[in-house]
């Protein structure tokens, strides 16, 4: 996969950089925005903050992207795509936003900038997308954007010994006039 910056009327998408520490920190030890994130706990320490920070800023790797979502210059959130498989033109989607910034329309902005730079760019063929059953707001962005729902997994994480059941959507891009 290969990195592009991206913006839409309000937002760029950027690379991650060195002193984006202190955001990550804030943003993924916030209850809001952890929520619904069953395959980690909150962030408690600046060295869990700097392992993630290195991780989204390991562009090379090849099999994921993420972008920091700016605002104004000032990071809100973060996208990207992981589970990248190059023979199916395949990989899994995964967002979050600042509390402060829901519902004002930010991540149906960047899921639209993000989805035809997958289809355009990176020539992919099918996003998946894994969303807790509780996770409503995110359902329905999924479904605004166009995709299906494929499957339940009742034991999709376990999380804290207890299992928590998902959702899992997919959008085709190939043949989707939306993104072009």
């Amino acid at each position: 996969m290969h990195y592009k910056q991206l913006c839409s009327s309000r937002l760029l998408l950027r690379k991650f950089r060195a002193n984006d520490l202190d955001f990550l920190f804030k943003h993924f030890s916030d209850a809001n925005v952890t929520k619904f994130l069953y395959d980690q706990e909150p962030l408690s320490s600046k060295k869990e903050a700097q392992e993630l920070l290195s991780w989204v800023m390991d562009i090379d790797s090849g099999d994921h992207i993420r972008w920091c979502i700016t605002l104004k210059d000032q990071p809100i959130g973060t996208c990207g795509f992981h589970l990248y498989d190059a023979t199916a033109q395949s990989a899994e989607i995964g967002y979050d936003l600042a509390y402060e910034h829901w519902n004002k329309g930010y991540m149906s902005e960047v899921l639209d900038v993000v989805l035809n730079y997958a289809k355009r760019d990176l020539h992919l063929r099918t996003i998946k997308a894994c969303v807790a059953i509780d996770n409503i707001p995110s359902q329905k962005l999924l479904l605004k954007q166009g995709f299906v729902l494929v499957e339940t997994d009742p034991k999709k994480h376990l999380f804290r010994g207890k299992y928590y059941a998902h959702h899992i959507y997919s959008l085709a891009l190939s043949g989707n006039c939306k993104f072009e």
